[in-house]
Formats: structure tokens, C-alpha cells, sequence
């Protein structure tokens, strides 16, 4: 049991990691002369980030989904394309090293193409099932 239990905090300690890439800022800490956008020199940050587990293999053909659907009133800073807001959103999905061969191209190929994947090392889904 208490190696299960520092397995399960090394997972959260990697999730931690990988969602340091963006950082969130709090709606109240901008005036309202202040644009809430990013500056050229900042790390990329976002007024909210989304996190959804996935699993590398049998989620593809949801992920494709959501991007074809809701994804699609964002534009490529994050910013909803129906409205005016200056409020900016990235999607992250978090999946694991599970599958085959195929399916890290698979998920290489959806994280280059759309920049919302975040592979966990030594994660996976079974995790959950045991």
C-alpha cells in the first residue's frame, strides 16, 4: 500500500510538472486598463486551462470530436471567436505512455498537429483499473 501511495504521488508530482508549461493568472489581478494578454517575453499563459484525462489509445476518436465541435470557437491564442473577450483558454488533455507503437505516432502526430497533448512518463490508465 505505501508503495501504491508514492507511485500515485510520483503521477501527481509528473502532472504538476507538465502543467508548469502554462500558467493561469487570476481574473481579478488585472486592472481595467490592463489587457489580459500575454507579453512577447512571458512563458505562455492562460486566463483558464482545462485539463482532460485521455487515454492515448481508445480516446482518439473523442479527442477528434471535441476539437471538431467546441475546440472549434477558439482561435489559435485561445481566445473565443464568438465573442469579444480578451480572455484567453487552453485545452490540455493528459494521457500516458499506454498503447502500442502505433499509438505514440498516432498521439506524437495529434500533439504536433494541435499542441494540447501532455504525455505523463511511466503513466498510464491502468492505474485506475487496478
Amino acid at each position: 500500500l505505501a508503495m501504491e501511495m508514492h507511485k500515485q504521488e510520483d503521477r501527481e508530482a509528473d502532472l504538476v510538472k507538465a502543467l508548469k508549461a502554462t500558467t493561469a493568472r487570476p481574473a481579478q489581478a488585472f486592472s481595467k486598463e490592463q489587457k489580459a494578454s500575454p507579453r512577447e517575453d512571458d512563458k505562455p499563459y492562460y486566463d483558464l486551462v482545462i485539463v482532460i484525462p485521455a487515454h492515448a489509445e481508445t480516446d482518439v476518436e473523442r479527442r477528434a470530436i471535441q476539437r471538431g465541435t467546441w475546440f472549434r470557437y477558439l482561435d489559435e491564442k485561445g481566445r473565443c471567436i464568438s465573442c469579444t473577450s480578451s480572455r484567453t483558454v487552453k485545452v490540455m488533455y493528459v494521457v500516458g505512455e499506454e498503447g502500442t507503437a502505433k499509438t505514440e505516432e498516432v498521439v506524437q502526430r495529434e500533439k504536433d498537429a494541435y499542441n494540447d497533448i501532455t504525455v505523463i512518463p511511466g503513466y498510464s490508465q491502468s492505474f485506475y483499473s487496478n
